[in-house]
């Protein structure tokens, strides 16, 4: 063979394996972004409970036994959103065998939605797997998201049931016998699983005696000569006339002075 062919083919060769080292490179870089591509900065990843907050709440509604949650990703680019990603979503306080919500997982299903069931449980995990269209794993994460109890809490009030942002607790010294007055208290639910607030039953009671039916308590203190305190528990209770096992009580001290 003559030198010109074998210096033709020994360029060719080396141009080749140039050609196959780039190719190489730009497809194991597309690999390595495919699978870092959702890092921690590129979504967020954030649920809701669908629990009732009264107007006077500025927090965020809390999940509680029988609640509704959902679980969204949040891509935090237009290119992630278009990505046409597999959601895989698994409750991890399933029993084995039915951790994976087969029906809710998918491509761009981006939301996630269930009912949390047992009462004892503190704590719902929800697991997500992403995986690209070939079906390559791509990001895991876990989240886990507290359940609360309902909980009832008493607000001072004047006569048109307009609260005044003060706990009842802080007013056990306010009443007393100089002069006849009424002094109006509401007892206000949060985070009960409820479309309406008629479906919640409401109780009075002082000194464990029933006194009223309705979340307003006018409460009336007739000018008196004594030269004693009086005390007396007030208490409130409330039920979830459709979910019993939802209730919550709260009370404190009155002192008449």
């Amino acid at each position: 063979m003559k030198n010109y062919q074998i210096a033709y083919w020994k360029t060719l060769k080396n141009n080749l394996i140039c050609i196959l080292t780039i190719l190489c490179l730009v497809i194991f870089s597309q690999m390595i972004f495919s699978h870092q591509v959702l890092a921690q900065e590129d979504f967020d990843l954030i649920w809701e409970a669908k629990t009732y907050t009264p107007p006077l709440y500025s927090g965020k509604p809390l999940a509680t036994q029988g609640s509704e949650i959902t679980v969204t990703v949040v891509p935090l680019s237009d290119d992630l959103k278009q990505k046409g990603y597999i959601y895989n979503w698994s409750l991890a306080t399933e029993p084995q065998g039915s951790r994976f919500q087969r029906e809710k997982s998918g491509p761009n299903k981006l939301s996630f939605t269930f009912v949390t069931k047992s009462r004892y449980l503190t704590t719902e995990v929800v697991d997500l797997e992403v995986l690209d269209s070939n079906q390559n794993f791509v990001f895991s994460r876990s989240l886990e998201i507290p359940i609360r109890q309902v909980e009832a809490k008493i607000y001072q009030s004047d006569e048109q049931k307009n609260m005044f942002y003060l706990r009842a607790s802080s007013l056990q010294a306010a009443l007393n016998f100089n002069e006849e007055k009424s002094y109006y208290f509401l007892i206000i639910p949060f985070f009960f699983n409820i479309e309406s607030r008629k479906e919640l039953d409401y109780a009075w009671n002082i000194d464990n005696q029933l006194v009223e039916q309705s979340n307003f308590l006018d409460l009336k203190v007739l000018k008196e000569k004594k030269n004693f305190n009086i005390i007396k528990t007030i208490s409130a209770q409330i039920l979830n006339l459709t979910k019993r096992y939802e209730n919550a009580e709260s009370n404190f001290l009155l002192v008449i002075k």
